[in-house]
């Protein structure tokens, strides 16, 4: 189920993936938001991946074909993330070493939790 995805990649969420300026001991999603997103769209091909630019800052999620967010990485924000300022991204998905390196962990994770429906 897309709910236990979602707590699979959360769970293999680590700062190795980062480069380390990203990383923030008070906040474990900072800086991850485009390889849960990606990872996410591509377990659930039926999922839309987002990107906009708040603050400076360019932001990712997810959203399902009803509209509804998916935002894995929501809680590096004080403040909700204003979605209508971002698009659809229909471009190919580009294979980070970040994104490349969370696809093994959860692939490895999958032997011992993940069933696939």
């Amino acid at each position: 189920s897309m709910s236990n995805t979602i707590k699979i990649i959360k769970r293999n969420l680590h700062p190795k993936q980062l480069h380390k300026i990203n990383w923030s001991l008070t906040n474990r999603m900072n800086g991850h938001c485009y390889h849960a997103s990606a990872a996410l769209k591509l377990l659930h091909p039926e999922l839309n991946l987002h990107v906009g630019k708040w603050n400076g800052e360019i932001h990712w999620w997810n959203s399902d074909k009803n509209g509804n967010i998916i935002d894995i990485t929501a809680e590096q924000y004080d403040t909700p993330f204003p979605y209508h300022k971002g698009r659809i991204w229909n471009e190919k998905i580009i294979m980070s070493y970040p994104l490349k390196r969370l696809l093994k962990a959860i692939e490895n994770d999958n032997t011992k939790w993940f069933t696939y429906e």
